[in-house]
């Protein structure tokens, strides 16, 4: 069975080919799903977005992981 990956909201635009995300974003390879904990709440995350626009927010999350190491 093949997964179900979801649309992108309307009204932002995709910087590398200029059409509306929710368009395009369910069918490129980029459009990736994050699970887990948010660290100051510890709800449960489960979100879909572009790996472009995860990079700040994982690149914060691993230093803070470096600097407990």
């Amino acid at each position: 069975m093949k997964k179900q990956i979801p649309h992108a909201d309307e009204g932002m635009v995709c910087p590398f080919n200029g059409k509306d995300t929710s368009e395009v974003c369910h069918k490129c390879p980029l459009w990736t799903q994050v699970k887990g904990k948010n660290p100051q709440s510890d709800e449960e995350v489960d979100h879909w977005a572009c790996a472009v626009a995860w990079l700040p927010m994982l690149l914060i999350e691993n230093s803070q992981m470096q600097r407990q190491t």
